[in-house]
């Protein structure tokens, strides 16, 4: 028992990696999140199993998935074809309790631009596993 209590326990941070917590967002922050989440999951077609892998971390090479995470910052974030990530837009969207992370996203945001190529959805994926190797994990937020 004490053999299973103690898996539990060490599970548990990776249990809500990348999750969402609802209490930290407003009724109108929740919705848009929601409404964007449905948008970018039928326009791209990706399954929730796909992107239950990126709320854990995962990063699976999958084009449907890297598009769902284009559309996701493009939509959201209201990012142009110059991938300028806009620092009180970014500011705005994050709970207090991340609000430290901004200028983590604002230096991936800017590595991204200088990688060579111009395929706008390999390089939002570079920002977000960029994100997500720099932000600490109970901060990292993908939905």
């Amino acid at each position: 028992m004490k053999h299973v209590i103690a898996t539990i326990l060490l599970c548990l941070p990776w249990l809500s990696y990348g999750m969402i917590n609802r209490k930290d967002f407003s009724e109108n922050q929740l919705e848009r999140i929601d409404s964007i989440h449905q948008i970018c999951k039928h326009t791209t077609g990706v399954s929730e199993t796909l992107i239950n892998q990126m709320i854990k971390g995962g990063f699976p090479e999958d084009l449907k998935a890297k598009r769902y995470s284009y559309c996701l910052w493009m939509v959201y974030m209201e990012m142009d074809d110059n991938l300028d990530l806009d620092v009180k837009h970014m500011w705005n969207f994050l709970p207090h309790i991340h609000k430290r992370d901004v200028h983590i996203y604002m230096q991936c945001n800017d590595e991204i631009k200088k990688l060579p190529g111009n395929d706008l959805v390999e390089k939002m994926w570079q920002m977000q596993k960029c994100a997500q190797g720099r932000v600490d994990p109970e901060h990292y937020l993908f939905f």
